[in-house]
């Protein structure tokens, strides 16, 4: 409602302005000294408004429409990884939204290759991190959904290995399941001037790089806008892109900055964790992706599990890696002292990826 105000405000001061010069013109005269001074004083307060304008934006409508597509494509997400058991692909940065390709997630997941989304290529943090576009098509959003209320296409940083789904029984390449979650993407929080890391374990981002612009894809163009001088606005985007086939790359890192001390900075930031995205979208079913890490349990004592075996013969059972809720069996055999006969353990993986030590018993074969 003030930035409502403020621009009648202006449209009023600007009325009185061409009245002046208009009445001065009939008249075929000079501008008096008061009317000069008239001008000036409105001309000052014009130019005052302006800037407030532009510093009310950064935290005004462009920023609320831009955070308001932000959540619908993190919903869209939601819904993409159930049904698919993995993030997207980028799109490309390289094409315009009249291209049939805009919005629409590229190459096969797990790789992602395709001119336009571009692999780390400085040997700092993840090497398995890729910097492409969003792929609001590919999540069921329109074209628009792309990019930000500034006409700037959203940047989408994610960790190659979760665009992988999963198959099962667990085994071969990294994928959404099996992958590492922790120290892919760190999130920095610098607006003390004095950076902090809020975690080191996101697996994706989004990133807006605000009203001015600076080191985004416009959506239609292919090149990359002129970088902002601004450190920390540096770190959240790419440079020295390379699109040679067949593998593209450019010039980032593992690490975002989501607020600074810097007054320049308006970069808008959105990123998650497995876990956090495990705890959104329990409600449609992704708990389903927890899943506990391969286990070894060294000294598992007979006489603890089995009461009716007076032995304290010991002994060590490993498990692979195994989905939620799920009961898994010993890759390893229980020793004949304990109960004799080609029998497992068991051993039941918890719905937040943990292993639950209760249920170990030995049993035939599965």
């Amino acid at each position: 409602m003030l930035l409502v105000y403020v621009r009648m405000l202006l449209n009023a001061m600007i009325s009185k302005v061409v009245m002046i010069i208009d009445a001065n013109a009939n008249r075929k005269k000079a501008f008096s000294l008061v009317e000069l001074s008239i001008v000036i004083v409105i001309f000052s307060i014009l130019a005052t408004l302006a800037l407030s304008l532009f510093l009310n934006d950064k935290s005004g409508r462009g920023v609320i429409e831009t955070k308001n597509r932000i959540d619908q494509i993190y919903l869209a997400m939601g819904k993409f990884l159930v049904i698919n058991g993995r993030l997207p692909c980028p799109s490309s940065l390289k094409l315009v939204r009249s291209d049939i390709n805009y919005a629409v997630e590229l190459g096969n997941p797990g790789e992602c290759i395709y001119n336009g989304i571009y692999s780390i290529d400085n040997n700092l943090g993840s090497v398995n991190l890729l910097y492409g576009a969003v792929p609001a098509v590919s999540l069921g959003l329109p074209k628009n959904y792309a990019n930000d209320a500034y006409g700037a296409k959203f940047v989408y940083v994610v960790d190659a290995n979760h665009t992988r789904a999963t198959s099962f029984p667990i085994s071969g390449s990294d994928s959404f399941v099996t992958a590492a979650s922790n120290d892919i993407i760190s999130i920095v929080d610098n607006k003390s001037g004095s950076p902090i890391t809020v975690t080191n374990d996101a697996i994706f981002a989004i990133v807006s790089y605000g009203l001015n612009k600076a080191g985004a894809f416009n959506f239609d163009v292919t090149a990359q806008n002129d970088r902002s001088s601004v450190t920390d606005e540096q770190n959240n985007d790419a440079t020295s892109f390379n699109d040679a086939d067949p593998i593209h790359t450019a010039i980032y890192d593992n690490t975002l900055v989501e607020a600074s001390a810097q007054n320049e900075f308006d970069d808008i930031l959105f990123y998650r964790t497995k876990s956090d995205l495990m705890k959104d979208f329990a409600n449609i079913g992704a708990q389903i992706f927890n899943f506990c890490q391969p286990s070894t349990v060294g000294t598992i004592n007979c006489i603890d599990y089995y009461s009716h075996n007076d032995s304290a013969t010991t002994y060590s059972a490993s498990w692979a890696a195994a989905t939620s809720n799920q009961l898994a069996a010993s890759t390893t055999e229980c020793p004949a002292e304990c109960l004799g006969g080609t029998k497992y353990s068991l051993r039941k993986c918890n719905e937040d990826g943990s292993w639950s030590a209760a249920s170990i018993k030995c049993v035939t074969n599965p």
